[in-house]
This record gives C-alpha cells, structure tokens and sequence, in this order.
C-alpha cells in the first residue's frame, strides 16, 4: 500500500509539470545566474605606505653653528611605468569579470543540457511504456475470454498476463525516475518547467572560443605583463617628502628652522629580484595550464564531432528497422484477429517491436544529446 501512495505522490508532482512552449532555454539560463559582476578600479597613483624620518647632528666646533635635527615625512608613489601597468591591469580585470560570467553561463548551460536530456528521455521512455502496456491489457481482456472458452491454452494466457505484469512495473519505475529527475532539475533552476523546445540545432563551427579558453587566455596575458613589470622595476617609485630642519643658533645667530620639499625620481631600472623570479614561475605555469586546456578543449571538440555523426548514423538506421517493424506488426494483428498465428508468435513480435521502438526513441534523445554536446564542446550556450 505504501508502493502505491508513493507513485501517486510521483503522479502528482509529474501532473504538475510539463515542457512548456513559452519558456525559453535563455530565461532558464537568466533566472539562475547571479547579479552582473562589479565594475574592478584601481587607484592608479595610490600611495606606499608612510615612512617617518629623523636625524641629530651634533655639532663639537666651536666656532661652527650649532647642533642639527631633522625631521620628514615621505611618500613612496607609484612611478610612471608602474602606473601604465595598473591602467591595463584594471582593463584586464574588467574583461576578466566578463570573461567569468561568461564561462558560469557555460557550466550552467551544460548542466541544464543534461538534465533537459535526462526529463525528455525519461518521458518518452514513459510514454513508449505506457502505449504498450494499454496495448496488453486490451489483448490479455480479449485472452481471458478466449481462454475461458477454450481457445487458447494457460501458457498464453500466462505469457501475456507476464508481459502486461513486466509493462506494468516499467511504467511505474520510470514514473518514479522521472519524477526524481524532476525535482533535482526545479531544486537546480527554481522553475516547475522546462523549455518544450530545448533541442538546438549544430551552431558551434569551432572550439576557440570556447569561455574557458578565453579566460585562461588572459590570465597567461596576465601573467606576462606582471612579469615584465617585475623584471624591469625593483624598487622604483617617485618620492615625496615634507622636510623640517632645525639648527640651534650661537652668540651670533639665532636659532633656525627650514621647511622644504624633496623630491625623490629613479634613474635606470634594476632588475633580477625575487618577485620577478616568482612572477616569472606564475608565468611559466599559466603557459604550461593554457597548453593542456587546449588540448582538452581540442580532444573533445573532436569526440563530440564523431558522436554526432556516429548517433546520426544509429538514428538512420533505427528509423529504417523500425518502419519495417511496425508494418511486421501491423500484419502480425491482421493474422492473430483471423487466428493465422498463434498468440505466442504475436506476443513476440510485439515485443520485438517495443523494443525497436524504444531504441529509435532513445536514439532520436540521443543524437539532440550529441548535438548539444557538441555546442557545449563549442563554448556555447544561448
């Protein structure tokens, strides 16, 4: 009894959702991603941090002014080089934003790819099921009746009750699939539906466009800049500095104090330090990342080519076997109402020709699957 309260438990929720023709993979896609990413800006003349400097001269001539002190306070301020570097580095990171919304909108798409496969399979799996399963209860009613008066034998009988049983417990194993399968899809995307028109035709031509390549592209380009402007600066910044002397007076003179501005600019560059030679390894080993992605993402640009015209193939030839099947079966009907053949021989056939059916449905889910694969393989979404 709990079996049977579950399935309609399973019923109900299945009731309750449907493709539907107004929603779009575009709005799916929409609802689950996050706010736009934040504009990224950088203060391109930002200071170092402060340094304080003091000094105390004293003075043992006796003739000479008296004992010095000194006092600054100096700013270290990005030199022009560096702020050039800051400038394309808050381009860079902009783009980088883009480039990472664009590539959660793939990782997405190719989820929602899946799970449209998955409910659509499971659907028309369930609805092959089910027209088969009608199919047999009205056969075994009619056996029943033949039974009784003697003109088919128990076995029959049983053979067919056997099937209908057998169909009986697909559809409510696939009844139950697809509803598990629902729920996770509207936990995933928060919609109870589902595009009706989720299929796509073949739109990605190639693979370097692909987000993931793009934004690995540029964190190489990332890399590299970092490390030229590392190699080249050392300890190059402008400085700044408000000076305030003292100089105690003698008999002659009074005391004095003096405040002035000095002005710190490299001349030349350095080079060779140890954050050029780490920026240098980050460098190498962003190079060495974008080398394998493109190999992966080129591998499986190439399977997913051969998928699709494999699974084209498959569909070919399943639409063929099953044309004949239905019209072996058509005949097996004609022959089982004028008792030409015994009801075991239809039940085989029949069956056979479920089965032909179920793959060419299976095929058909199979090869939107490969196509869509093959966009994902693309970088696509919508």
């Amino acid at each position: 009894m709990k079996k049977y309260l579950m399935l309609l438990s399973f019923l109900a929720t299945v009731a309750q959702a449907a493709p539907s023709k107004e929603l779009t993979p575009e709005q799916v896609l929409s609802a689950m991603l996050v706010k736009a990413p934040a504009n990224i800006s950088i203060n391109k003349w930002q200071q170092a941090p402060v340094r304080l400097n003091t000094s105390y001269l004293k003075s043992n001539a006796a003739q000479s002014v008296g004992d010095e002190s000194e006092l600054s306070l100096s700013f270290a301020w990005n030199n022009l080089e560096n702020k050039r570097y800051l400038t394309g580095l808050e381009s860079n990171l902009n783009q980088r934003q883009l480039l990472l919304l664009n590539y959660q909108k793939w990782q997405l798409a190719g989820e929602l790819r899946l799970q449209w496969n998955n409910l659509n399979r499971l659907l028309v799996q369930k609805a092959v099921q089910i027209e088969s399963m009608q199919k047999l209860e009205s056969i075994f009613a009619n056996t029943r009746g033949a039974f009784n008066a003697r003109e088919i034998t128990r076995i029959e009988l049983l053979l067919i009750e056997n099937a209908l049983t057998e169909a009986r417990a697909q559809a409510t194993v696939l009844t139950e699939e697809f509803a598990i399968a629902l729920n996770s899809y509207q936990e995933l995307t928060g919609q109870a539906d589902w595009p009706e028109n989720w299929y796509e035709s073949i739109e990605a031509q190639d693979w370097v466009q692909h987000p993931l390549l793009k934004l690995q592209e540029l964190d190489v380009n990332l890399a590299e800049q970092t490390f030229i402007r590392d190699s080249r600066s050392g300890n190059e910044s402008w400085q700044t500095a408000v000076v305030v002397r003292h100089t105690k007076g003698d008999l002659l003179s009074g005391d004095d104090t003096a405040v002035g501005l000095q002005l710190s600019i490299p001349i030349g560059h350095s080079s060779g330090s140890e954050q050029a030679a780490l920026s240098q390894q980050d460098m190498h080993i962003q190079q060495t990342t974008l080398a394998q992605l493109t190999r992966e993402l080129r591998n499986k640009w190439f399977e997913a080519q051969s998928a699709v015209k494999a699974r084209a193939i498959l569909k070919s030839s399943l639409t063929e076997q099953a044309s004949r099947s239905k019209e072996i079966l058509a005949a097996a009907d004609a022959a089982l109402a004028n008792n030409e053949i015994t009801l075991t021989e239809w039940l085989r056939l029949f069956l056979q020709n479920q089965e032909t059916q179920n793959q060419l449905k299976l095929a058909e889910i199979n090869y939107l699957a490969a196509v869509a694969e093959l966009n994902q393989a693309g970088g696509l979404t919508w």
